[in-house]
């Protein structure tokens, strides 16, 4: 998460609304830990790394679909492994 926090103030001083994806818990082997991060713009940037290919593709999308619709949306069990997405929405502090 450290990575990308440089970028996170700037989209959020700019008023950029982002999702972010955090890798919370693995089971078995993974890439990437627990506290891994990656976040999506609404402009369609991407800074940081939570897994690798399909996982993260799968994430990029999801995230894209919650920025369209504008909206607050927790996300479990849509991707497997499980995936919680949060959205900072236009304008909340």
């Amino acid at each position: 998460m450290r990575e990308i926090v440089e970028q996170l103030v700037r989209w959020h001083d700019d008023d950029v609304p982002f999702a972010l994806a955090t890798v919370v818990r693995t089971f078995s082997s993974a890439p990437r830990g627990p506290g891994a991060a990656m976040a999506v713009s609404v402009t369609g940037d991407v800074v940081g790394s939570i897994s690798g290919g399909c996982v993260e593709s799968a994430v990029v999308d999801l995230a894209e679909m919650v920025l369209r619709a504008g909206v607050l949306y927790p996300q479990d069990g849509l991707i497997r492994p499980k995936v919680g997405l949060s959205l900072r929405p236009r304008g909340a502090s």
